[in-house]
Formats: C-alpha cells, sequence, structure tokens
C-alpha cells in the first residue's frame, strides 16, 4: 500500500512556522510579479501565488505587460523594481514570449530580489553545494522529502525533464544530497531503461501517464511535477491509478509538489528580506 506524499498538508505545517516569521516584520514584505501575456496556466499560477501572499499578510503586485512587450521595455520594468524600496522579490512568471530571451531577463533580476532562485548566480551556487535561494519547485520537492524522511543518500534517482527551473537544479540538489542521478529528456531512447532502475523518480514534463506501472520499480518512490489538463480534469506524468499500488510513496497531482512550490516561494521570499537593508 502506498503513502501519499501529501504537500498541503506538509505545506500547512510549515506555513504555520512562516506566519510568525511574517507577523515579526510588520508588513514589510512584498512580492512583485511580472507577467507578460495571457497564457491560461500562467494566470492561474499567479492567481495562486498571490492569494497566498494576501491569506498570510504579504504584499504581492502583479505587472501585467502584452505579450508584444519588447525585451527592452520588460527590462525597464525589471529595474525599477531592482530600484524600488518597498519590493523584497521579483517574479518572473514562465514562460516568456519566444521574442524574449528568458536567461537574459532572469539575469537582469537583483540577486537580492530573485525570489524564483533561477538566476545563473543562484543555479551556479547550487551547482557547489552552496544552497542559498533555490528554485521553489525542487526545495519544495527536497522539503516534502525530507518531511517523510525519505533521504537521497546513496539512492538511485532518475529525474525525467531537464528544465532550467526544476529538472537541472534537482539533479544538482540530488547529487549534493548523495544519490546517483540519471536524467531523461525527450531525446532519451529508452525511457523505461532508467526509470525501472531508480528508487526515486522525479518527473516534470508535462505529458499526461507518460510513466505507466510497468516503468516503476517495486517499492520506488514517485514524485510527480507535471501538471495537464485531460478529460477536464488535472492530471501529472504519472498513470497514479494505475501505478500507485507499486509505489511506496508516491505525490497525487494536484496536491502534491504545488503547494510545496508556492510555500517553498513565501520561504524565499523570508530569506530575501534579511539581505535587503
Amino acid at each position: 500500500m502506498s503513502i501519499i506524499l501529501d504537500g498541503k498538508k506538509v505545506s500547512d505545517v510549515i506555513e504555520k512556522t512562516l506566519r510568525r516569521k511574517i507577523k515579526k516584520l510588520s508588513g514589510k514584505l512584498k512580492l512583485s510579479i511580472i507577467l507578460v501575456g495571457e497564457n491560461s496556466a500562467s494566470l492561474k499560477y499567479v492567481e495562486k501565488k498571490q492569494e497566498k501572499c494576501h491569506e498570510i499578510g504579504i504584499k504581492c503586485d502583479v505587472v501585467k505587460l502584452n505579450p508584444d512587450v519588447s525585451e527592452e521595455a520588460l527590462l525597464f520594468k525589471i529595474k525599477e523594481l531592482n530600484l524600488s524600496k518597498s519590493t523584497t522579490g521579483i517574479l518572473i512568471q514562465l514562460p516568456l514570449p519566444s521574442h524574449i530571451k528568458a536567461r537574459k531577463v532572469l539575469d537582469f533580476i537583483d540577486v537580492k530580489k530573485d525570489v524564483d532562485g533561477l538566476s545563473s548566480y543562484y543555479l551556479m551556487k547550487i551547482l557547489f553545494n552552496d544552497e542559498e535561494i533555490i528554485p521553489a519547485t525542487p526545495k519544495g520537492i527536497i522539503s516534502l522529502l525530507d518531511e517523510y524522511k525519505i533521504g537521497l543518500r546513496g539512492k538511485n534517482v532518475c529525474v525525467v525533464g531537464f528544465s532550467d527551473i526544476v529538472g537541472k537544479p534537482l539533479v544538482m540538489m540530488c547529487l549534493n544530497r548523495g544519490a546517483t542521478v540519471s536524467v531523461a529528456h525527450v531525446l532519451t531512447r529508452d525511457l523505461k531503461l532508467h526509470t525501472s532502475n531508480a528508487d526515486i523518480i522525479m518527473t516534470a514534463t508535462g505529458t499526461p501517464g507518460l510513466i505507466k506501472k510497468n516503468m516503476i520499480k517495486e517499492g520506488a518512490v514517485v514524485v510527480d511535477v507535471g501538471i495537464s489538463k485531460l478529460g477536464g480534469r488535472i492530471v501529472g506524468d504519472v498513470d497514479f491509478e494505475n501505478a500507485k499500488s507499486r509505489c511506496s510513496y508516491i505525490t497525487p497531482v494536484p496536491g502534491g509538489v504545488g503547494p510545496m512550490t508556492v510555500i517553498s516561494l513565501i520561504e524565499n521570499l523570508i530569506l530575501l528580506s534579511k539581505q535587503i537593508k
């Protein structure tokens, strides 16, 4: 019988501690989110972050820009927020339109305000096992595993998906904790070969039902970061109903990694507040 990795429950516990810290900061925290365009998934993610901030006493502004905004205009807006004394953290909601270089934009954020930890500065620190401001989703995953006392040391971990937001930092963080890591992506020829040998599978592709029951080793831990809509339902990368009987632990979608991502973002914002004098 598999145990559900309940991200909602764990995030609620973390939130209680954060509320006390936020209260001590006397309403000084403010998150500024830049949203370019009208991507429906992005709008939903921003809405969730904004709701959580308001719920726990953090100011949150959303700067909405047209999808055809120039890269120069976007950088100018970031510069304004970099200089703003009222803004604690800046978040660029990804993805950005194809005419804008995401890496250039992310690296333009003042590192003291990079709440998502996606600048080259923070990613490089993870590479050298100096984890300071960690991208919210990988941070949430590790926190969730820690809460359930699932260690990574000496484990075979397969990370499916190699994005800058999740896959790459997650690989480095698993290595930092003593795991042996294999990485699968769109060019991987035999996905099952990698997943079936893994003690822990972490998948973040947005491909519904990609990970089947027969691709999972008996007793493996499965962390599903994928989010897609299928038949009007929100589903993950894993064929959850069939696969769960084969796992020792598994995250649901929704209710697994999602709540942990949002609360990890709040944790990062509090950490950044200590850097701003």
